[in-house]
């Protein structure tokens, strides 16, 4: 079985900067506790924001030394640039979208995970294909 954590920083309190200063905390404590995965789904936030805020997660996750991932949702040159390990795509994702996201990670020399959102059973079902 996989733990994945996705985060919300909204949900913290706080202020914008304290939210995020204990979401950062908080990844590091799910990468304590063995998470393999975080995905930082913070939808709200501009490209620039989302860059800065990845890269704290991404640095944080890897001073722990396990083995947990980081996904962003969002652009891929956001996620590459932040350090993350791949890309989670919507639902609605097409799957060139997959592709894109694997060509901006081997263009810096680097594989991507990317992992698509599913809401249901039947979708599941429907992109049991890997999604490349």
């Amino acid at each position: 079985m996989l733990l994945y954590a996705i985060t919300g920083r909204q949900l913290l309190l706080g202020g914008e900067l304290e939210q995020q200063t204990a979401l950062v905390s908080l990844a590091a404590d799910w990468t304590r506790g063995g998470v393999d995965y975080i995905q930082v789904r913070e939808k709200d936030l501009a490209a620039g924001d989302l860059l800065v805020l990845a890269q704290r997660i991404v640095t944080r996750v890897g001073e722990q030394g396990g083995q947990t991932r980081v996904l962003v949702n969002g652009p891929p040159a956001v996620a590459l640039a932040a350090g993350a390990d791949g890309v989670h795509l919507p639902g609605s994702a097409v799957r060139s979208a997959a592709g894109e996201v694997r060509r901006v990670y081997r263009s810096a020399g680097r594989e991507a995970i990317v992992s698509r959102a599913c809401h249901s059973v039947e979708e599941v079902r429907t992109t049991h294909q890997p999604f490349v």
